[in-house]
């Protein structure tokens, strides 16, 4: 975080101009969300192009539109993100449409989230994680305008040991990185938990006591009732548990639980319930036969290639399991897909096996391992858009970069990073896109680049693009384009490390006549979450880039208390008065838009304008691509995210682009003297309705306040040395500058 700062702290004074908004309303919606422009593979059209791809798929059946059917729930927890299939066709088939318009109602959640019906009205309520601590939340469902919503019904479910009573009654530990099951594991009617021990491999049986103590199901009273349920011991040192292994309190056994996921269903129609597991060391799943009765589970025989009687469910590490009737027919399915966020499959890792037994004796027949994510624009991890013409023709081809595709097993981030061409096969009016390459000019095995992200622009004058590529070390390079006007490109890499720029980690150029000279500049984001400005000081036919700032228009987008912040950077034209916007992606998913640009290119700060572009959530590590790409004057947006997928939005001119702001806005010039301080600071500006002031730190803190008059002077000689933000405030608006303090 330091470095990013050097060259703020070295001036001497910076003048701000300021925009000051005398009223801010709620953002509008100024893009609505498309799905309908045609992609295609390997000659098969994908339905859901633009859903925005799997990593971490967790599956759950609920009536979100309320007309009787049980539709597919997929939450992804690599971005903690709720995805809704609606079922269509007959029974038996695996038709669905995707609605993203349900997915609003859905409560902010993380790690895992599982739906199921604990209080028996038919409606599915909401199990899932509390991020606070490792603990479990509750939502009950209810529909609301025949979509279904949510209330919280226990922010933190607790039980009662009944071998440890002096405890009393305390929270209910789940590890964030585990996957708890549940079902009705006594079949009294409501819903016990099974979860493993914090600090062992033995599995805790939860029993709902709700039915026990006359509430019928519609309450959530749990106790502890065994220990060690089916008396079995997993170490995490080897993928076969230890049969016929009771709990031992204070044994060297009580090692460490590093993580496991766990599925409770009846497999052989005898009413208790097999257990199936998977393991944050090994890759495959390990079914655990219940050779015991409702009473007393004890687990007899396992299968540790489940199931191994079909094509075993295969992953690099720790793989989850669920059970969800997928193709309507009144039998619960069986899923399978990675639960590990990092160093695991994240290209085919949504496996399908249809039952074909009974719905409490299942017979699981292997179907697909890329289900619903086969029918998707999917390249892994991080996907990054850029559209840019790569063939000639005229139309807008799609590139996409991405962070990698996993390919090694049991190496961390061992990732393949490339770009992928999805070629524009349509027309001028009518964009279609076709997979063409997903390994386009190989960049990472030739010159083993990792986390690419490039930009193209004619910066030698020959009339075609050049590609700038940034990556993971932070430097750039440039690709010559030999190819001519018009033709397909052949790129060349000329310049290594061009400039000898180095922006820390993980450069996101983007090329950009920024300050109308007719020459391409270069905006460049980095891990850290702050813009890098280099002025193209060079000729039409001879690029020179020479930093500006590094610290530019203020902009650092990392979230409060985290020290990175992946910005993206594109700036374009948008709306019906063509009004030059600066968007930029970031690690927590947030799109942000600035203006106030222009007159700031040295060293102003640029006016946020919202921090929700689109004013929908697709998915963390956001970044955009904007085209006009059916030739109506109006901009399509394509967005990815950390799933390795695509969102795509288009511009409504039913309200103004930046209709989140009142018109009635006067200029005000803000002067800060000096700036980086470090004992008084003054200050003054143009609008005298300022009444009071407030100096905030960057994690929100207020450390000075009081009144305002023109020409204030400040003492900030007991403020610790950083980055404030300066808020001046009158009885309508506010208005906020950023200071860097030295002490």
């Amino acid at each position: 975080m330091i470095v990013k700062y050097i060259n703020f702290f070295n001036r001497l004074s910076i003048t701000l101009t300021i925009i000051l908004i005398c009223v801010i309303q709620s953002p509008a919606q100024n893009f609505e969300r498309i799905t309908n422009i045609p992609v295609s593979q390997n000659e098969q059209a994908l339905k859901f192009a633009w859903v925005g791809g799997l990593n971490n798929p967790q599956f759950s059946n609920a009536d979100v539109n309320k007309n009787g059917v049980e539709d597919l729930i997929v939450f992804d927890r690599k971005d903690n993100i709720f995805l809704t299939f609606l079922k269509t066709g007959e029974a038996g088939s695996l038709d669905f449409d995707y609605d993203f318009s349900f997915e609003n109602n859905f409560p902010e959640t993380g790690s895992w989230a599982l739906f199921l019906d604990f209080n028996c009205d038919g409606i599915k309520d909401l199990f899932t994680a509390n991020n606070r601590f490792d603990y479990c939340r509750v939502f009950k469902g209810y529909y609301e305008d025949d979509k279904l919503n949510f209330s919280l019904f226990a922010d933190t479910l607790k039980y009662f040991n009944v071998f440890e009573p002096n405890d009393g009654i305390v929270p209910l530990l789940i590890s964030r990185v585990d996957l708890p099951a549940f079902a009705d594991i006594d079949e009294d009617g409501d819903i016990d938990i099974l979860t493993f021990n914090p600090s062992g491999g033995f599995l805790e049986y939860h029993q709902n006591q709700s039915v026990e103590k006359g509430y019928n199901c519609d309450s959530l009273i749990f106790e502890m009732v065994d220990g060690c349920f089916g008396d079995f011991y997993e170490s995490g040192l080897q993928q076969a548990v230890k049969l016929d292994s009771a709990c031992i309190k204070n044994s060297a056994k009580k090692d460490l639980h590093p993580g496991s996921t766990i599925l409770a269903i009846d497999l052989d129609a005898d009413m208790d319930k097999e257990v199936m597991l998977g393991d944050v060391s090994f890759e495959n799943i390990n079914m655990l036969i219940n050779g015991g009765d409702l009473q007393n589970a004890f687990m007899v025989a396992q299968d540790t290639m489940f199931p191994s009687y079909s094509t075993p469910a295969f992953f690099y590490n720790f793989p989850a399991t669920y059970y969800a009737d997928v193709n309507n027919d009144g039998k619960r399915d069986f899923l399978a897909a990675p639960n590990s966020k990092n160093n695991t499959i994240n290209l085919n890792c949504s496996w399908l096996y249809l039952n074909r037994g009974e719905d409490n004796a299942g017979d699981f027949e292997f179907q697909k391992d890329n289900f619903l994510m086969g029918e998707m624009i999917d390249v892994g991890e991080s996907a990054k858009p850029v559209f840019f013409d790569y063939n000639g023709d005229g139309l807008k081809d799609l590139i996409i970069a991405n962070r990698g595709y996993h390919t090694t097993k049991g190496v961390v981030n061992q990732l393949k990073s490339t770009l992928s061409v999805y070629k524009n096969t349509g027309t001028a009016n009518e964009p279609a896109f076709d997979l063409f390459s997903r390994e386009y000019l190989q960049l990472n095995e030739t010159y083993g680049f990792k986390e690419l992200y490039p930009t193209f622009g004619d910066i030698d004058g020959d009339g075609d693009e050049d590609m700038i590529l940034g990556e993971a070390d932070g430097y750039i390079h440039l690709f010559e384009n030999t190819a001519g006007p018009n033709a397909t490109a052949v790129f060349t890499l000329s310049k290594p490390r061009l400039n000898g720029i180095d922006v820390g980690q993980v450069a996101t150029p983007f090329l950009f006549d920024v300050d109308e000279d007719g020459l391409l500049d270069l905006i460049i984001g980095e891990r850290n979450g702050n813009l890098n400005f280099y002025r193209n000081e060079g000729s039409a036919t001879e690029a020179n880039f020479v930093l500006v700032s590094d610290f530019w228009g203020f902009i650092d987008v990392d979230a409060f208390g985290e020290v990175t912040g992946y910005s993206v950077p594109f700036l374009g034209y948008f709306g019906e008065d063509k009004q030059l916007l600066l968007i930029v992606g970031s690690e927590n998913g947030a799109i942000y838009a600035y203006d106030a640009i222009l007159n700031n290119i040295e060293d102003g700060a640029f006016y946020e304008v919202t921090d929700n572009f689109l004013n929908s959530k697709t998915g963390t590590y956001s970044a955009i691509a904007a085209a006009d790409l059916n030739n109506d004057d109006l901009v399509e947006i394509a967005v990815g995210n950390n799933r390795g997928g695509l969102a795509m939005f288009k511009e409504d001119r039913s309200v103004n682009i930046i209709d989140n702001i009142v018109n009635n806005i006067v200029d005000a010039t803000v002067t800060i003297f000096p700036n980086p301080a470090n004992t008084f600071i003054t200050i003054t500006t143009t609008n005298q309705t300022f009444k009071n002031f407030e100096l905030i730190d960057a994690m929100g803190k207020i450390h000075i306040a009081g009144k305002f008059s023109n020409n204030f002077t400040l003492n900030i000689a007991n403020t610790y040395k950083g980055i404030y933000f300066l808020k001046l405030i009158n009885e309508n608006s506010s208005v906020t500058t950023k200071i860097a303090i030295y002490n």
